[in-house]
């Protein structure tokens, strides 16, 4: 039988064999049967007609397409290939689930919307996420009302029935199941939290008087804080074996993280976006709450503000009558990056540098820029009284600089800091609650000489 519609082209042949063979086939009376034999036909003509229904046939033939023979090797392929579907149906379905958790999803109805028997679509979910749907599921929701419980104080009625779980009584019982303590139990301990994993929130986490589990290499190069033990999750991004590795029950993430990659580290615990761009009171307010540590939080903030307002009395005297405006740089992959002032509140709230004019026109009107790039053939645009670059720890650095020095922008934009032009290591340079403690008791390196002093701890030689 023909899988498929064939296109009956070309249209003439097939008009001409109709035709001659419909011209000489009988026509049935009232009261002859279609099926019965035509005694009366010259035995010729039967075998004319014969012969016209098998070219027929063959042209019928001709429309479709020769296959190749099938083969052991062709089977297995085939095999492999719709497994590898069906594995991908799967894992749309996981996806799919994300987003409607909440909703009744049964197995029959997952099944069915992956195009899957439910006995095929059942194996192929425990061999993705190592359990049975139901039982996914329901540890998705009690993830997702953990983050509810340590972010609002909303009623567990609410909370439950946000997650999908009409029955408060129940969702009490799975919970406990789940995690070992009631829904108020797990509230009371957060301040107890020991298996924290954070992309950038290290030093926070730190000056809490905590310690994370994991973080990314590029927040501990930054982070003046004790990081030795922190384990890597990545570079720049997370790596989802690493993270998984560690059992992490709470992940502190934050907003400029892809959808994509809050949705994958949902799967493994409790997620909580902390906004990058608050301010860095606010934020310890935030990841205090979190956490339960609202009166470390507090402290730290009061010691922040006290000791930020000794630092700004010190920096008046360093500086100049007048002030002076600075600019930080960062070089990446050889690119010059210049970014808002928002990110280094010691130069630009303590010490009171004023941003570069660059700074003014592209970074400081708007909320959602948090860096500018430099080419280097306008260099100059990143003009300052001084200068602060980051010594990136990458190897190939050195280079980096290298090739921006051989342009003639770079020597205008050094001859235009007057104040000089410092090379900081990029340890200390971080956005975060720990290392701005830190940066107050070096406001002395930051408005000295740019050379280097051998008991700097901050400043550094420039790579030669």
């Amino acid at each position: 039988m023909l899988e498929r519609p064939l296109p009956l082209r070309p249209i003439g042949r097939w008009e001409g064999l109709l035709c001659d063979l419909w011209a000489t086939a009988p026509v049935p009376s009232a009261t002859t049967a279609v099926s019965a034999p035509s005694a009366s036909i010259p035995a010729r003509e039967r075998l004319r007609r014969f012969l016209l229904l098998q070219q027929l046939l063959y042209a019928l033939l001709e429309q479709e397409p020769e296959t190749e023979p099938e083969t052991e090797g062709s089977r297995r392929d085939d095999a492999e290939s719709d497994r590898i579907d069906s594995l991908q149906a799967v894992e749309r379905s996981i996806a799919a689930l994300h987003e409607r958790y909440t909703e009744s999803n049964t197995v029959i109805e997952l099944a069915r919307r992956a195009s899957l028997s439910v006995r095929q679509y059942t194996r192929l979910f425990k061999q993705l996420t190592g359990v049975t749907p139901g039982r996914y599921i329901s540890d998705y929701r009690i993830k997702r009302s953990q983050e509810q419980l340590l972010l609002t104080d909303e009623p567990l009625e609410r909370i439950s029935r946000s997650i999908g779980i009409k029955d408060v009584h129940y969702f009490n019982r799975v919970f406990k199941q789940r995690t070992g303590t009631t829904p108020k139990g797990y509230v009371r301990a957060r301040g107890s939290a020991s298996r924290i994993v954070t992309m950038h929130y290290v030093g926070e986490i730190l000056a809490l008087g905590l310690r994370p589990l994991g973080a990314l290499d590029r927040t501990l190069e930054q982070c003046r804080g004790p990081i030795e033990g922190i384990v890597s999750i990545g570079g720049d991004t997370v790596e989802l074996d690493r993270l998984a590795a560690l059992q992490p029950e709470l992940i502190l993430a934050s907003d400029f993280m892809s959808r994509e990659e809050l949705q994958a580290m949902s799967r493994l615990a409790p997620v909580i976006v902390v906004p990058w761009d608050e301010r860095p009171e606010a934020r310890m307010q935030r990841i205090g709450r979190i956490l339960g540590r609202e009166r470390e939080a507090g402290s730290w903030i009061d010691s922040y503000t006290r000791r930020k307002q000794e630092a700004a009395r010190l920096s008046a005297s360093l500086l100049p009558p007048g002030g002076a405006t600075a600019a930080v740089l960062r070089i990446d992959e050889g690119q010059l990056w210049v970014h808002a002032s928002r990110f280094f509140p010691t130069f630009y709230e303590v010490i009171g540098f004023r941003p570069s004019l660059l700074m003014e026109q592209e970074l400081e009107g708007s909320a959602e820029t948090r860096r500018v790039a430099v080419t280097a053939e306008e260099l100059e645009r990143a003009a300052a009284d001084r200068l602060y670059i980051i010594v990136n720890p990458d190897p190939s650095f050195g280079g980096w600089l290298d090739a921006l020095r051989a342009s003639p922008s770079w020597t205008r934009l050094e001859e235009a800091a007057k104040g000089g032009v410092y090379y900081l290591r990029m340890q200390g340079i971080a956005y975060d609650a720990f290392t701005l403690l830190w940066q107050l008791d070096r406001i002395d390196e930051l408005l000295g000489p740019p050379e280097a002093r051998s008991d700097s701890v901050w400043l550094c030689e420039a790579p030669s």
